[in-house]
């Protein structure tokens, strides 16, 4: 129950301050524990981070491969507005977590730099994977434009990482209201450039 409750305000107080800002005897007080009890259960500073950033980590990637095997069954041209929608979701169930995460691969304790990016390669393998997979599959039916395929998995990023800002940034946010106003303008977009190309 301690190890789980340090997690916790660990979590918290990494995402809000960072790796620099989260000292540990922040850490025990927000437990209500002396700053030594912490190394009853962690090594260091860098061992209870890492705790932490793995279980975000995994979190993470285990919902964007249910989210991946999620979409096989809905209509494909449904696939990358559901990925979106339902990323966005778990980002905004998960903001703490989030939050932390953007941190570390932005923000990395020198030590930890190697781990955390490759971590972060991971994720962005998969995600990666998920949306070559998509595009590719709308390029087969010429729903989109087969010659523009890096750059519309790259305009997809794009939005996609604005999302999660926008997100984190304000928790008062409509998700599923501003999903479907970037949606629209972004799927009439591929749509456009579709027209575009057979002329």
């Amino acid at each position: 129950m301690t190890i789980h409750k340090i997690k916790k305000v660990s979590l918290i107080l990494f995402a809000d301050k960072g790796y620099n800002g989260a000292s540990l005897s922040d850490i025990a007080a927000g437990v209500g524990i002396k700053k030594p009890s912490i190394y009853a259960h962690f090594s260091g500073k860098d061992d209870l981070y890492m705790a932490v950033f793995e279980e975000v980590f995994h979190l993470y990637i285990e919902r964007m491969k249910d989210i991946k095997n999620e979409l096989t069954f809905e209509p494909l041209d449904k696939r990358l507005y559901l990925y979106l929608l339902r990323l966005s979701a778990f980002i905004a169930k998960h903001q703490a977590e989030m939050m932390m995460y953007k941190r570390a691969i932005v923000f990395p304790p020198e030590q930890l730099k190697e781990i955390v990016s490759n971590r972060h390669q991971q994720v962005k393998k998969l995600q990666d994977e998920i949306l070559e997979d998509i595009f590719l599959e709308l390029c087969k039916a010429e729903i989109v434009d087969h010659k523009q395929q890096s750059e519309l998995i790259t305009s997809f990023h794009c939005i996609l990482n604005g999302s999660i800002v926008q997100q984190l940034l304000d928790q008062n946010d409509n998700l599923e209201k501003r999903v479907n106003s970037i949606w629209k303008i972004y799927w009439n977009g591929l749509l456009s450039l579709k027209k575009t190309a057979l002329h």
